[in-house]
Formats: C-alpha cells, sequence, structure tokens
C-alpha cells in the first residue's frame, strides 16, 4: 500500500495544471475575439476552463482535514459530488470543443461534414447521459459515503465504468 503523503505538494501541482489550462483557454478565446474568428468550439472551451477553476477550489476543500462528524460526513459526500460534476463538465465540454474544432476546419462541401456533426451530437448526449448516471449510480448506491477516510470516491457501477470507457 502507498504510504500517506501530504496534501499540500498535490494541491498546489493541481491547481497550477488548472490555472495554466484556464490561461490558456483564455488566451485561445481572446486571441480568436481579436481576430474576429470566435466560433461554437471557443465558447465551449470557455465552459470547459470554467468548471476546470471551480475544480481547484472543489479539491483545495476535499483535501482539507474533517472531523469524524455526520456534518463533516456530509460535507465530504457533498464535495463529491460537486468533484464528479466539475471534472465530468470539464471533460465532455474539452472533447465537445475539439470535435466541434474538426467541423470547422471540415469543408461544407465535404461528405465527411454530416459524420463529423453526427459525432458531435453524439459526444454532448454521452456527456449528458454521463453527468446524469454517474451521480444517479452514487446515489443508489451509498455505501461509499459511509467509509471512513478523509476523501469519498463513489465508485460508479459496472455498467457505468464500462460505458464510461467505451465513449
Amino acid at each position: 500500500m502507498i504510504p500517506a503523503q501530504p496534501y499540500l505538494p498535490w494541491k498546489v501541482s493541481i491547481s497550477i495544471l488548472h490555472l495554466i489550462a484556464a490561461l490558456s483557454s483564455a488566451l485561445r478565446v481572446e486571441y480568436r475575439r481579436r481576430t474576429r474568428r470566435l466560433w461554437w468550439d471557443d465558447y465551449a472551451s470557455i465552459v470547459s476552463a470554467i468548471f476546470g477553476c471551480f475544480s481547484i477550489a472543489i479539491i483545495w476543500l476535499r483535501l482539507g482535514r474533517f472531523d469524524d462528524s455526520d456534518h463533516s460526513r456530509r460535507l465530504k459526500v457533498a464535495l463529491s459530488y460537486l468533484n464528479q460534476m466539475c471534472f465530468g463538465f470539464t471533460i465532455w465540454w474539452s472533447r465537445i470543443s475539439l470535435a466541434l474544432a474538426v467541423v470547422r476546419i471540415t469543408p461544407v462541401w465535404s461528405k465527411t461534414r454530416p459524420w463529423v456533426i453526427g459525432f458531435t451530437c453524439a459526444f454532448i448526449l454521452i456527456f449528458v447521459t454521463h453527468v446524469v448516471g454517474i451521480p444517479v449510480t452514487c446515489a443508489v448506491n451509498t455505501t461509499w459515503q459511509h467509509v471512513k477516510g478523509d476523501i469519498l470516491i463513489c465508485a460508479p457501477s459496472y455498467g457505468v465504468t464500462v460505458a464510461s470507457l467505451i465513449s
């Protein structure tokens, strides 16, 4: 088993990486705004960057020390749900942004354009099913909420895990 590690290096490292991602998205959007070339892929990257910033705050809260009270347990459960939602929004809106960028560069006359648009719509549907499916699965199976520890993690069901892997 891995020995316990201090949380501060993890907090700082994760914060720096999230900030770099958010700043690069902001620079991209500002450049596209100045050159008057904003499109849907840029707006999708803004959504991803915003939820990435929310992730920083949630991670700092999750990696804090908690006592064994019922209030602390409920806070850890709420932070787990918020972390899953922010992670899902960050990952899937990044993917949707990339798919929209492919739509953007695909010529209108191309026979592959409908397929590219279809895959983008599929990404949006998969995003919705994941954002709804994982919290519902964690709400139905509540055994993870009563585990002793500083960080509570809901492990999704086998079906949700397989669907996430495939998508």
